[in-house]
């Protein structure tokens, strides 16, 4: 069965998660669409303006792609430990996939619920005949 959890936020999915788990345990495919892209500010902060937030997620990548590539030299010399260095390109990755999902959420969350409800058309490869091999 195909499940899909669609929130206004990034984590109100938090409100289901226990059946969203259960789902997930009998075999049922989960998708969540998340509808804002979190620019109109923080939570923790409401007053911060959309322009200002989309400076501090593009800020907060640089910063984790600069510290991982930091990080890749020093584990590539011996000098810090692999593991320190995969944490730091984990931290990089996450900035990265909620910079791109701050760009495009609507265009994400527009297809995820095309794709769960079936309506996605995936292109069918070609297979080629004898004659024109």
């Amino acid at each position: 069965m195909n499940v899909v959890s669609i929130m206004a936020h990034a984590d109100d999915e938090m409100r289901c998660l226990g059946t969203m788990l259960k789902c997930r345990a009998r075999g049922d495919r989960l998708s969540f669409i998340t509808l804002t892209d979190g620019s109109n500010g923080f939570v923790q902060n409401p007053g911060i303006p959309r322009q200002e937030a989309a400076r501090i997620r593009q800020r907060a990548y640089d910063v984790a792609a600069a510290k991982s590539a930091d990080y890749d030299a020093k584990a590539s010399e011996g000098l810090i430990p692999l593991s320190d260095a995969l944490d730091a390109r984990a931290v990089m990755d996450f900035a990265q996939v909620e910079l791109v999902q701050s760009r495009y959420q609507e265009r994400i969350a527009i297809a995820n619920l095309e794709l769960a409800m079936g309506i996605t058309l995936v292109p069918q490869e070609k297979t080629e005949t004898k004659e024109e091999k």
